[in-house]
Formats: structure tokens, sequence, C-alpha cells
């Protein structure tokens, strides 16, 4: 966030693996932020495939995170369908 108060733009959301801004980014401002970002260790993701596989992440880290201590986890299949609204197989071929 401190990185983004810098620009003219203004940030509808930024969770981890997703940021969206409000408006057009124009490209030499994008090649800035995309640049003071990677500084910091993080990277954009263009594709569809890419931006699924980083959502997924982001939902196995939630999993991890939130795994029951003494009792069994649910199946992570589910969980990750689920919390992505997509068939397993269709998450599957994206991995692939």
């Amino acid at each position: 966030m401190k990185l983004l108060k810098a620009t003219k733009y203004k940030v509808i959301s930024l969770t981890f693996g997703e940021l969206v801004l409000k408006g057009k980014i124009s490209s030499q401002d994008r090649y800035n932020i995309e640049q003071r970002v990677r500084e910091k260790g993080f990277s954009f993701t263009e594709t569809y495939n890419e931006r699924k596989v980083s959502q997924v992440k982001a939902l196995l880290l939630r999993y991890r995170d939130n795994l029951p201590v003494n009792d069994k986890p649910g199946k992570l299949s589910a969980f990750v369908s689920g919390g992505m609204q997509m068939s397993f197989s269709h998450l599957s071929r994206i991995f692939s």
C-alpha cells in the first residue's frame, strides 16, 4: 500500500495475490509500479491461468493456516474447488 500511495491511482482492493486499481493505468505508470513492486519481492501476473494459479496459492495458504490442530482436515480438492468456484478437473488442467 505504501508503494501505491505515491501514485495517482486509487486502490480498489489489495489482497494476497491480487491488486485492483481504479481506472486505466498507463503503460509507463504500470512499468514504474511493477518495478517498485518487484524490488519488494512481488510480481505481476497477466494471463488467466497465471491469475488462477495465484488465487489457488492464496487459498492453499489459507487452508494451511486454518488447519485444525487435532481434527482431521477437510478434503483439499473440495476446499480449492469450492474457494475458486470451479471444478477440480478444470483447475488441474490449468496447473498442468
